[in-house]
């Protein structure tokens, strides 16, 4: 953490001003604990002006540019330098040897990777391409599927490739799945799901594990880290990769909060020279972990992500509806597919919902959502419009948000 931390004042601009500004010196951060010292970095700091956070040290370097809007809205730029890149994917050992627990084996497997085209996947092996010499065969035979087709074209995909892992978005992944069920089509089952991006929907995760028997686990990422958590073997929590990323959780005043309790996630990049990061919000919401994974691996541990801080329903009594309580309710609807539900006051509420094939009756299903979402709300009085559409898109980063609250903090009396 220091060398990232003596960088940061030597070569960027905003770090180097704000540590000048509070008396500090790189020798003051001698554990993790420390990054406290330094302000909260938001999305917004870093859309306003990127060039702040960016190293001269790197001028003249090779840089991965990445850009993210996330579903704060705010398009990101973010540089990564060529040994950080490589590093990351060093970091990626772990996770694979998770992986070759379903499969058997830690190369050659059939993988099917659904995602978006010239998306951040795509770009960072395109860098680590243009960069390095792999031997072939030493990876994984994959398969490339669009979000953009159909759920019909990615289900014949599967059936072609008959892949030993699928990989993608968890919404999409999630919807996929669920579409699958509702219409009886037959898939050939992969032996692992490896979902991340977003929240898996509870009700997703239930019809996948329990009802097909695949075995899922999730990652948590990012464009500002690449790599932060993954799922091991027991699929309980996220294994924080901790010689990457440092995470905080703190609360609504900055302040650190112990394990058990829930927070704003921070992280800090150990890693990256270019775009360098410190104490940088996310936007999710998460929860350290209270004691090791039972798996037996040492690293620090979240004990879940609670979604992100735009991901709950606000009522008018100060309380919250959490997405898995949302979902579960809305979803036990007969017919229901998918959805999207947009609040945008207290009262007043937009919801679009895809029935599955064939259903009919749409006069009584909406009148069974329109009582669902109110009895979610504290039977309050609201005004809910609900439409009925052939298909919800994808954000262009390939990410799908079913949760929006539109109701500013200050408005969540």
């Amino acid at each position: 953490m220091s060398e990232i931390v003596s960088h940061a004042y030597a070569t960027v601009p905003f770090y180097r001003r704000v540590m000048g500004q509070r008396g500090l010196r790189p020798g003051d951060f001698r554990t993790a604990a420390d990054l406290a010292l330094l302000p909260v970095v938001t999305g917004r700091d870093l859309a306003g002006d990127p060039e702040q956070f960016l190293s001269a040290a790197v001028a003249g370097e090779p840089l991965l540019q990445l850009w993210t809007s996330g579903s704060s809205g705010h398009a990101k730029r973010i540089f990564w330098d060529r040994t950080a890149v490589f590093r990351v994917q060093a970091c990626g050992v772990w996770h694979r040897d998770v992986i070759a627990s379903f499969v058997g084996r830690t190369r050659g497997y059939r993988a099917l990777v659904v995602d978006r085209p010239g998306g951040t996947r795509d770009l960072v092996m395109a860098f680590v391409r243009d960069h390095s010499w792999l031997p072939a065969g030493l990876g994984t035979v994959q398969v490339q599927a669009s979000l953009a087709d159909s759920f019909e074209r990615n289900l014949e995909l599967i059936n072609s490739v008959r892949p030993d892992v699928i990989r993608g978005f968890s919404g999409y992944l999630g919807a996929l799945f669920r579409w699958a069920s509702a219409t009886g089509r037959r898939f050939a089952r992969p032996r692992l799901i490896w979902c991340g991006g977003e929240s898996l929907p509870e009700p997703d995760r239930r019809l996948i594990v329990a009802e097909l028997g695949i075995p899922l686990i999730e990652s948590y990422q990012a464009c500002e880290a690449l790599r932060i958590a993954f799922q091991c073997e027991r699929g309980e929590g996220f294994h924080i990769h901790a010689d990457q990323v440092v995470v905080r959780v703190v609360d609504a005043s900055g302040a650190t909060v112990r394990p058990g309790r829930s927070g704003r996630v921070l992280i800090s990049n150990l890693l990256n020279r270019a775009t360098v990061l410190l104490n940088y919000d996310l936007g999710d919401l998460g929860t350290l972990s209270e004691s090791p994974c039972a798996c037996g691996r040492a690293l620090p541990m979240l004990a879940r992500l609670d979604g992100r801080d735009d991901d709950f329903l606000a009522r008018a009594d100060g309380g919250v509806v959490h997405t898995s309580v949302v979902l579960s309710t809305l979803y036990a609807v007969p017919g229901v597919l998918r959805l999207q539900l947009v609040q945008a006051a207290l009262d007043r509420f937009h919801l679009r919902v895809v029935l599955t094939g064939g259903h009919d009756g749409w006069e009584r299903t909406r009148a069974a959502l329109a009582r669902a979402l109110a009895s979610l709300m504290g039977e309050a009085q609201i005004t809910a419009e609900i439409e009925r559409v052939g298909e919800i898109a994808s954000e262009p980063s390939g990410k799908f948000k079913i949760i929006i609250c539109k109701v500013p903090p200050g408005g969540r009396r």
